[in-house]
């Protein structure tokens, strides 16, 4: 009899632990989905928690395991998914690497990286638009607080279409612009700054930071030059026809009769995304 009970009590357990596990399952799977209106809100409020408690970091710490178990502690308490596979919704916005999603009051950023080798398709969805994307948030030491491995689900069969706007984004006040030309020479840095020189342009100044190479988006009536590093984005020729993220900076300007200025030709710092279109 002893025995008949124990193992109605055996069976009767196993079902509750299957039955629990089914239950936590369904919780964790419905915690993996966020709106960044909600998401936002967490991901600000351990931000702020975070730069308080690592103030006195120095900026090796900052990028240490230390920093990570940090931020681990941070948003267990603010409740913000850590090294997690997630699916976010929000409204895209342009970045000079990778892109953000924003909350729909613009309160709210969030910074969202593709797997190493994988194409920035983010260029080819308009700024404003709605876009949801997996990825998992803090995956490392490197990573915390972002979303890695990102991949977009929605809108769904993005097919990148070239549409040359150099002449658009030349004299843009934007701090961050899809950049779309043709590419006309690939030049060294030290070649274009002797160009520069020899043209007297006392505009452009030399950053240790920049890139050793430099690319020549050329249209009939403008140029821009693009610091790039081949290692980071993959090798770009003459004759290719690609799209990449950045700021322009006026270099030199056209000054028109009624007082105003024209920019003729664009700088644009380091990139490190650069899609090249199938010819």
């Amino acid at each position: 009899m002893k025995k008949k009970l124990l193992s109605i009590f055996l069976v009767f357990a196993v079902i509750l632990s299957f039955a629990a596990c089914g239950k936590s399952d369904k919780s964790s799977a419905a915690q993996t989905t966020y709106d960044m209106d909600d998401f936002g809100v967490l991901y600000t409020k351990t931000q702020k928690m975070f730069a308080k408690e690592s103030a006195d970091f120095t900026m090796k710490e900052l990028s240490s395991d230390k920093a990570y178990s940090l931020y681990k502690k941070c948003s267990s308490k603010t409740g913000l998914p850590f090294n997690q596979k997630i699916t976010l919704t929000g409204f895209k916005s342009e970045s000079d690497v990778g892109f953000t999603i924003e909350s729909s009051n613009g309160k709210h950023a969030f910074p969202c990286y593709f797997k190493d080798g994988d194409p920035n398709l983010s260029m080819f969805i308009g700024s404003g638009d709605q876009i949801t994307v997996t990825g998992t948030i803090s995956k490392d030491y490197k990573s915390y607080g972002v979303l890695s491995d990102c991949k977009v689900t929605s809108p769904k069969n993005i097919t990148p279409k070239f549409n040359d706007n150099i002449d658009d984004v030349i004299d843009s006040d934007s701090t961050c612009s899809v950049i779309e030309g043709t590419v006309s020479d690939v030049v060294s840095l030290d070649d274009f700054e002797n160009m520069i020189d020899t043209m007297g342009m006392s505009e452009y100044e030399h950053e240790d930071y920049y890139f050793d190479n430099v690319l020549y988006l050329t249209t009939d009536d403008h140029l821009i030059f693009v610091f790039y590093d081949p290692k980071i984005t993959g090798e770009v020729k003459a004759g290719d026809k690609i799209a990449t993220l950045g700021s322009v900076d006026p270099l030199f300007e056209l000054q028109k009769a009624d007082g105003t200025s024209q920019t003729m030709w664009g700088l644009v710092g380091n990139v490190y995304d650069i899609y090249v279109f199938d010819n």
